[in-house]
């Protein structure tokens, strides 16, 4: 059987810092970068929503208004009877 390794104080203290080092040093920071991120995934919602809007406004002028690059169109007016 192996025996446990023991550690002074100073190897210790060592540690603590490298493992305090490690951490972030500055969380405002990574607050600002998750800010940030929650705008970009609002500015790419609103610009796929914009263009699901833009789409539906086209389409619903081409079914009122259609064209055609024909010489003439003609159209059958229905008589109420």
């Amino acid at each position: 059987m192996s025996e446990p390794i023991t550690l002074s104080n100073h190897e210790t203290a060592n540690r603590t810092r490298a493992a305090t080092a490690t951490q972030d040093p500055n969380p405002a920071a990574k607050d600002a970068a998750e800010r940030q991120k929650l705008i970009r995934k609002l500015v790419a919602l609103l610009i796929v929503f914009g263009a699901v809007v833009l789409t539906l406004y086209v389409w619903s002028v081409l079914e009122r208004h259609p064209r055609t690059d024909d010489a003439a169109a003609r159209a059958i007016r229905s008589q109420g009877r």
